[in-house]
């Protein structure tokens, strides 16, 4: 991938994240997976009534939500995206749930909470899309109480021998462009000090995942719901490259436990 800008790239994270687009093709949880492995994770990482959650990069708050009514934890989420907040701490209120979780505009890399102040940190089909992953593992484990733990999914990349979509800025926001191995990322954890405790593959989620979007950008094509903006010969582009890297087991996805 080019050189692009901790801005450029943050910027567009956001704008694509916050889009309806992204709403109309995802569903209401923009991960492989879904909640059900967003369920799994919580349960492996030991969430249950009372656990205090960070969940880095909340979106509009489905994965916090589904931890407050399956598990009883009490969560806040953080998003560079406003919008999202705001819908997130609308539907919290909707909910009843305004009690158990909040949300608020944060950065990854520079979370805006005190030392120690978490039981888990949860972060989901992101932390490949942080600019300085370093920095990220760092503050996550800053906030992370001595016996807690940090869980996050995410895409894996082994190696760049895959079409130029998927290294392009386009990739950068499907979580695939800066996207790494199993290995690289554990490095990552325990450089900042986690212990790694388990890791899972879950490669046919993200097979799955991109079945999902192909179909719905067919269907709303039929029905001309899709935007004008919307470029759907680089989206089935980015679709065809990830199904080959899928195919060549060079794409993936794992969850990952470390505990501090």
């Amino acid at each position: 991938m080019t050189e692009r800008s901790t801005e450029e790239v943050k910027s567009c994270c956001v704008t694509a994240y916050e889009s309806d687009v992204a709403a109309m093709l995802l569903g209401e949880s923009y991960h492989p997976g879904g909640l059900d492995l967003t369920l799994q994770l919580a349960k492996d990482a030991g969430v249950t009534a009372g656990t205090k959650v960070i969940d880095i990069a909340s979106g509009t708050g489905a994965s916090a939500f589904l931890l407050a009514r399956e598990l009883s934890a009490r969560g806040h989420g953080i998003d560079l995206g406003a919008q999202n907040v705001e819908k997130a701490t609308a539907k919290a209120a909707e909910q009843g749930l305004e009690e158990m979780v909040r949300f608020s505009v944060g950065d990854a890399e520079k979370i805006r909470f005190a030392d120690e102040s978490t039981d888990v940190v949860f972060c989901e089909c992101a932390f490949s899309t942080f600019t300085s992953k370093e920095q990220a593992a760092s503050e996550m484990f800053r906030i992370c109480k001595p016996g807690g733990v940090v869980a996050f999914s995410d895409v894996v990349l082994e190696g760049t021998n895959v079409g130029e979509e998927l290294l392009s800025l386009a990739g950068w926001i499907a979580c695939i462009a800066d996207a790494k191995p199993v290995e690289t990322y554990v490095d990552y954890l325990e450089k900042a000090g986690f212990a790694l405790q388990e890791t899972q593959r879950h490669d046919d989620a993200i097979v799955k995942m991109v079945d999902l979007i192909e179909a719905r950008i067919q269907a709303f094509s039929m029905i001309k719901q899709l935007p004008d903006s919307f470029d759907k010969k680089q989206a089935e582009t980015l679709l065809e490259q990830a199904r080959q890297a899928i195919k060549d087991d060079v794409l993936g996805y794992v969850t990952i436990i470390a505990g501090k």
